[in-house]
């Protein structure tokens, strides 16, 4: 395999070496006239779309829908979006980020920088500055993790607490930009994974002389990996921000709303009002998605059978799991794993086997 990291390369390199497949990311330059003459089965992988042409992609506006829900699941009522304003990509992640909170009758101050500026050794004083002319508390969205640790330094210049008064997002779940910052920082998990998968079956099905789908295929975010940039909840109302504490504390348990209710000393017709007023949903809701994001995780990031990650998910039997799994999120809890996972899987990790049945109000 060759590997041609800008138009010139790859114009040198087949005069001599012709490919059975290109796998294309082409980011700038004008590479249609290329593949056009090569003539040989291509997959873009993002980049600059040339038509006719079979293409994976980042959902971009699947990332900024994303990047408000979880925001707003968090309390927060005030957002900005960190960014680069020159580059489509982060244009469409920005603009389905303000879409969704203006369905909420809420606003977001945008900086969106070109490319060279945040690449400039001076973006994080003029971050810096940006930042603190900011109201707080405020959750703010970037662009991609490069871009919030940016802003996690930025709010360190000038003495800003994060996240009790900035929260911050990033986008791949990059593990070296996302520590390299105090505190860590929260980021949406990126799908390079699934695109590559899909890619490499589209390339192969047209080596194989097979017809394929010419419609651009846009690949969802796994989820976000919550660190301390914005472990916080930020909602004034005591009973609800105890009950959110206690809900994300217990995730890996069977919880029922009563649960919750009890622990943080208030009715469960109060807590479902509250909820419903406050964040939109219902604490069922609240407490069904903390048990997916710790499956996620644990289908992602370990090696554990289907049936442990059903049980340390709060999930009361594999097969219950794996339904309520496949119809929040779209895909089986084993496909998830395949597509996703970072962690090298056994044939025993993506068994399900057979395990009491457990009924709980929530997965009845």
């Amino acid at each position: 395999m060759e590997v041609c990291y800008t138009l010139a390369i790859a114009e040198s390199t087949v005069k001599t070496w012709k490919p059975d497949g290109i796998l294309l990311n082409a980011v700038d330059g004008d590479w249609a006239p290329l593949i056009r003459k090569l003539a040989r089965p291509t997959v873009q992988i993002g980049g600059l779309m040339i038509p006719g042409i079979p293409q994976v992609r980042t959902d971009n506006q699947a990332i900024g829908r994303l990047a408000s829900k979880y925001l707003l699941d968090r309390g927060f009522q005030r957002f900005a979006y960190f960014g680069y304003g020159n580059i489509p990509w982060a244009n469409q992640r920005r603009v389905a980020f303000e879409t969704a909170l203006q369905a909420r009758g809420l606003t977001c101050i945008s900086f969106n920088a070109q490319s060279s500026e945040i690449h400039s050794s001076n973006i994080t004083g003029v971050v810096a500055d940006w930042v603190r002319s900011l109201p707080k508390p405020i959750a703010i969205f970037a662009c991609h993790d490069r871009a919030a640790m940016i802003l996690g330094h930025a709010c360190g210049y000038v003495g800003l607490d994060v996240p009790d008064q900035v929260a911050i997002l990033g986008v791949d779940n990059n593990i070296f930009e996302c520590g390299f910052t105090t505190p860590p920082i929260s980021s949406i998990m990126g799908s390079a994974r699934r695109i590559g998968y899909h890619a490499a079956a589209l390339l192969d099905a047209q080596i194989k002389g097979q017809k394929v789908d010419l419609t651009p295929m846009a690949v969802q975010p796994a989820g976000v990996h919550t660190r301390a940039s914005t472990d916080i909840f930020a909602v004034s109302d005591l009973d609800v921000a105890a009950a959110l504490k206690y809900i994300d504390a217990h995730a890996g348990e069977a919880l029922l709303v009563e649960d919750v209710a009890r622990a943080v000393i208030v009715s469960r017709r109060m807590l479902e009002r509250k909820f419903r007023a406050i964040l939109h949903h219902s604490p069922r809701e609240r407490i069904l998605r903390a048990h997916l994001e710790v499956a996620k995780r644990l289908l992602i990031q370990t090696d554990v059978s289907m049936l442990d990650a059903a049980l340390r998910s709060g999930f009361p039997s594999g097969s219950k799991f794996s339904a309520v799994f496949k119809r929040e999120v779209g895909v089986s809890p084993r496909d998830f794993r395949r597509l996703y996972s970072a962690v090298p899987t056994t044939t025993a990790s993506n068994r399900f086997d057979v395990s009491p049945h457990r009924d709980t109000e929530l997965y009845p």
